[in-house]
């Protein structure tokens, strides 16, 4: 991508000005496009050229020096802000045949000779996503609970089945999906997590996902963060 710029004003303020943008160029930069609302598309990339040599490189014109700086921009897609939903499971409980007779609210089945353990908190949710392309959330699951499932209205689902005591991060994203949490940083969650599991992506749309957790509390959350993916930065 190349990113024309003229840089104004006094010789001493270019000078700053070409300083603050070979700063500005290191590592990853984001690169906005921004309406009049303050709405905004961005793309990530890495500086390839167009700063070589002292001040002077570049066109200098009565109305400030030109330059058009290069990036490397791995993804192919502009993307919009952030979109960070939180669903609370545990405010949808509904009572099921698994809950204990001897719990509150619970009760026997009176079709069943025996009792049920374990109550599961469920819930669905509509997602409306924009954007030219799907969008790949990070999940921020906050316990305790076990045995978390995320499904789409395809039936495709994302299941950890195991105790969630802390928050478990879930990255959907095909170039680096992982699922890590503070207690186990190396990989450890992997294991409880089933080839049947496929980690989708959202499309453009609305669509319906479906979660459910056995013994979410309060304090339990489920966060979805994605940017939507445009081709086009306008």
């Amino acid at each position: 991508m190349q990113l024309p710029i003229l840089l104004g004003g006094s010789e001493r303020k270019r000078w700053d000005l070409r300083r603050k943008l070979e700063q500005l160029a290191r590592g990853q930069v984001e690169i906005r496009v921004t309406r009049s609302n303050g709405v905004y598309r961005s793309r990530f990339g890495f500086y390839k050229s167009g700063l070589e040599g002292m001040y002077g490189a570049g066109e200098d014109s009565p109305n400030g020096q030109k330059l058009v700086l290069e990036f490397l921009c791995p993804g192919e897609y502009w993307n919009g802000e952030e979109q960070g939903p939180d669903f609370r499971l545990t405010g949808l409980r509904k009572r099921f045949l698994s809950e204990r007779a001897d719990e509150p609210g619970g009760y026997e089945s009176p079709f069943l000779p025996i009792v049920l353990a374990s109550s599961t908190v469920q819930g669905e949710f509509e997602i409306n996503i924009g954007g030219d392309a799907p969008a790949y959330p990070t999940w921020i699951v906050d316990g305790p609970g076990s045995d978390l499932i995320i499904e789409n209205d395809k039936g495709q689902s994302i299941k950890v089945l195991t105790e969630i005591e802390d928050q478990v991060t879930i990255t959907t994203n095909p170039l680096r999906q992982d699922i890590t949490s503070p207690m186990k940083p190396d990989g450890e969650l992997w294991e409880h997590v089933p080839t049947t599991s496929v980690f989708f992506g959202l499309e453009p749309g609305t669509q319906t996902v479906k979660m459910s957790m056995v013994g979410a509390k309060p304090n339990s959350l489920v966060r979805c963060l994605y940017r939507e993916n445009y081709w086009s930065g306008w």
